[in-house]
């Protein structure tokens, strides 16, 4: 596997060369969650319900954006890091999504949003993978992620804004 991190590193480098690093470190992004039904610890057979209750979170990635000047169009891959205490980037890729257009003040078509775990993120693959996730958007808010699975011949165009 270690073969493959380096193919991938040799790639990157390359592609590195025609593109303006915007952005390089770590990201924290804010989750959310609702819940409408709590159990009752002392008698787990005894639903409770109550209104939904909105539970906020705190989580980080690693985030590298990329821009070709001249257009404002960005990639930004998004890594999955061990140090993250809340949701993955998977889990979380519409509020991460939404966060970026605001952060970065973009417009939601600027945004080319990847998924990427290595072999050290903590999600129990000993794979490493680039996904693609694209959205609909509701103004400024990410919905309904879709992703498609970059194949190694697509690392190389990684970075290619259309």
């Amino acid at each position: 596997m270690r073969d493959v991190q380096q193919w991938y590193n040799e790639r990157w480098k390359k592609l590195m060369s025609t593109y303006t690093e915007a952005a390089n470190g770590t990201f924290p992004y804010i989750t959310s969650r609702a819940y409408g039904i709590f159990a009752n610890v002392l008698q787990p057979d005894k639903q409770e319900i109550r209104p939904f209750q909105t539970v906020r979170s705190s989580a980080l990635c690693h985030l590298q954006v990329l821009v070709q000047p001249p257009l404002r169009r960005a990639v930004f891959i998004a890594t999955e890091i061990n140090e993250n205490p809340g949701q993955s980037i998977t889990n979380a890729a519409e509020a991460l999504a939404t966060q970026l257009v605001a952060a970065f003040d973009i417009e939601p078509e600027q945004l080319r949003f990847i998924e990427h775990y290595t072999l050290e993120s903590d999600d129990g693959s000993d794979d490493i993978s680039y996904d693609e996730v694209t959205f609909d958007w509701q103004g400024r808010q990410a919905r309904n992620p879709q992703r498609r699975r970059l194949q190694p011949s697509e690392i190389t165009e990684l970075t290619v804004i259309e």
